[in-house]
């Protein structure tokens, strides 16, 4: 800043810039996970060696870091350290785990009958260790899948389900692969004492691939579903027909068009937009 001249409670600056050379990333590093694999941070990261600096990366760096769940986004701090003397930039990570598994236990009462729930989901899973039969703490962990396990009962009714997420196929590309199977039978009697059943099995499997157009905030999802009902004296509606002894199977393609920007603070997001559109 140059003072220009003093005019009563007033002082005229003139700001002089001299822009340099855009710096670039030299040294990425980060510290602070326990559970999670390098690799899966590594991935995640915007700020790569040789990049130009940017503060966009940054900031979405720590949107996907914060967007795992397994560090706790309050804590994700990042050091800046410019080098003038070759015109780049270090950065540090710095990072908290938090607990990211969930136990559901639930229990009610409804038909004359009680209901229980017992869910399991494990958002830090690594399959790679389970099929080794190593390090079960009390699962295996930190390649940052996702493994949930329900199972539902009671005295005419029972449901399980399982599913899974790799969050980057192969461990290479950002391409989430998801598998659900699900099963569940309905078995009680009518006003006539007949037994009426009804089960149901259904699996699907899905890719969401992050897109880079029009921006890479932009995920394309693709999958396909398949539904199949078997039922013994039990009112079915099929379309415009009900029918109460069959086989009915449903196979569907799904496309799904979604963009999530719901802001750079997961805690208080106050900018950002999220929208999805589906086709089946």
């Amino acid at each position: 800043p140059i003072e220009k001249g003093v005019k009563g409670d007033s002082i005229d600056l003139d700001i002089r810039i001299r822009e340099g050379e855009r710096a670039t990333w030299n040294k990425v590093t980060w510290s602070g996970n326990v559970t999670t694999h390098d690799h899966v941070i590594l991935r995640s990261l915007r700020t790569r060696p040789g990049n130009l600096f940017s503060k966009r990366d940054i900031k979405r760096t720590y949107f996907d870091l914060a967007g795992m769940q397994f560090f706790d986004p309050q804590q994700i701090g990042q050091e800046v350290k410019p080098n003038p003397q070759d015109n780049t930039v270090d950065v540090h990570w710095t990072l908290v785990e938090k607990g990211s598994s969930q136990v559901q236990v639930q229990a009610g009462y409804g038909g004359n009958s009680f209901i229980g729930t017992l869910g399991l989901t494990f958002n830090n899973f690594s399959l790679r260790k389970f099929l080794q039969f190593k390090d079960f703490k009390p699962v295996p962990q930190g390649d940052g899948q996702t493994l949930s396990l329900q199972a539902q009962a009671g005295v005419y009714f029972q449901n399980y389900g399982l599913s899974f997420t790799e969050p980057w196929l192969f461990g290479k590309r950002p391409t989430a692969l998801s598998l659900n199977l699900n099963n569940s039978s309905t078995n009680y009697k009518d006003v006539n004492g007949d037994d009426m059943k009804m089960n149901i099995f259904s699996t699907s499997v899905g890719l969401n691939r992050l897109l880079e157009w029009p921006d890479n905030y932009f995920s394309l999802y693709t999958g396909l579903s398949f539904q199949s009902y078997n039922f013994k004296n039990y009112p079915f509606q099929f379309g415009n027909e009900s029918i109460s002894y069959g086989d009915v199977q449903n196979f569907a393609i799904n496309v799904g068009l979604s963009r999530h920007s719901a802001g750079f603070d997961p805690i208080f997001p106050a900018t950002g937009s999220s929208i999805d559109l589906t086709l089946k």
